[in-house]
């Protein structure tokens, strides 16, 4: 992103280019930008008594704004005086945002997770992007009607929520019958697994929750 000096003027940026939230910097231009218009409006200026009383162009006001362009320091000072403002209140409230993982439909990664007695599709819907993962959700398919008798163990926290179909989920000595709508939650070191399915196919996620250095 473009860095302006104070009275400079920059070659346009094509706003599709541009999108928000993509990293550190473009959040915080969406900031300041924001802050800078809000704080005209609300002392009634127009963007061409801001451009007068800063030294600023008008165009170049405009870009910072709108987040087509980064302001140099020189720029935010001059900016902040003409609206009477400290320089640190173009920056007050902002908070970076966290990661975000997007995984279209059919791109997650598929497993084939096995049990004592057979195995099942798990695809896993994020991926680590550079993050520890303490949250692992699946969509879980099973196909074919009758016995499945899956066993697992987990160090985690585990919630259930069946999409489609129907089953038998069976939690240590209990067989819990489960169809579309129902949910679960209950804590993954017992052993626990899909006992058998009455009405295929059965789609449910599986969200899989630890606690920081807990093992995978």
């Amino acid at each position: 992103m473009a860095t302006v000096p104070g009275d400079a003027l920059c070659t346009d940026i094509d706003k599709g280019q541009i999108m928000a939230g993509n990293n550190r910097e473009t959040q915080l231009s969406d900031f300041v930008g924001m802050q800078v218009r809000e704080r005209r409006r609300f002392l009634g200026m127009t963007i061409a008594e801001l451009s007068s009383a800063c030294k600023i162009s008008v165009s170049n006001l405009s870009k910072i704004e709108t987040a087509q362009v980064s302001p140099s320091l020189s720029s935010l000072e001059a900016i902040a005086q003409a609206l009477g403002v400290p320089v640190s209140f173009l920056f007050q409230g902002f908070k970076d945002e966290g990661f975000l993982v997007q995984i279209p439909k059919g791109q997650g990664l598929i497993t084939e997770r096995q049990g004592k007695d057979g195995g099942h599709e798990y695809e896993l819907l994020t991926n680590n992007a550079g993050q520890v993962q303490t949250v692992q959700p699946f969509l879980v398919t099973l196909d074919e009607v009758g016995d499945h008798r899956a066993s697992f163990n987990d160090q985690a926290t585990e919630f259930l929520y069946l999409l489609e179909g129907k089953m038998q989920y069976r939690y240590g000595t209990r067989k819990i019958d489960l169809s579309e709508g129902d949910a679960l939650i209950f804590d993954g070191r017992t052993a626990h697994g899909p006992e058998k399915v009455v009405e295929a196919p059965v789609r449910y996620l599986a969200v899989l929750v630890r606690k920081p250095g807990d093992v995978i």
